[in-house]
């Protein structure tokens, strides 16, 4: 027992090994930074993904607009179906652009003549975001006719609807003989 006091004796209270308990206590900590890092992380890969999914929106929406206001500044007449879901331009090359709204997306399907058995010559369609209303109005406007597409989105704050976006198109005045 002598020699056991007197290595013990050498020895000071300021030994520089740690316990067991500073070992778990640090473990915890870092379990808990690297909890609230993972969480970080998953509430800005939610806002990205929701940022991208809104930007792929508005680049549908940016080429359904910009569609719409070419064929409107080509056409002469529109045909605009009593429930709105439909609309025809009557484009000054002789060819027709028909708009359908579908369930989530708009279709644009252009026929080589007026006729309404002409096959298609091209066909587009755009998504539209959940919940999207679309309204086409004609007007008169200064002597000239304006076309206007107006698209909608539900609130869910506030329960109205909100204008995502809205196209003004004046209508192209086409000579006597080409309206027929």
């Amino acid at each position: 027992m002598a020699t056991l006091r007197r290595r013990n004796e050498g020895r000071t209270s300021d030994a520089s090994g740690m316990v067991i308990i500073e070992v778990l206590a640090v473990m915890a900590v870092m379990a808990m930074l690297l909890a609230i890092i993972v969480t970080l992380f998953s509430a800005v890969y939610g806002v990205e993904r929701s940022w991208s999914s809104a930007a792929v929106e508005g680049r549908e929406l940016d080429r359904l607009a910009a569609y719409f206001r070419e064929d409107a500044h080509r056409a002469g007449d529109i045909q605009i179906a009593d429930d709105g879901r439909a609309w025809s331009l009557s484009l000054s090359d002789g060819r027709r652009a028909e708009y359908e709204v579908l369930p989530d997306a708009v279709s644009r399907t252009v026929r080589g003549s007026r006729d309404d058995s002409a096959p298609p010559v091209g066909r587009q369609e755009w998504g539209l975001p959940a919940g999207a209303e679309i309204n086409v109005q004609d007007r008169p406007f200064g002597g000239q006719r304006m076309v206007t597409l107006t698209v909608t989105a539900a609130d869910s704050d506030r329960g109205d609807r909100d204008v995502m976006f809205r196209v003004d198109a004046e209508l192209r005045r086409l000579p006597a003989e080409s309206q027929r």
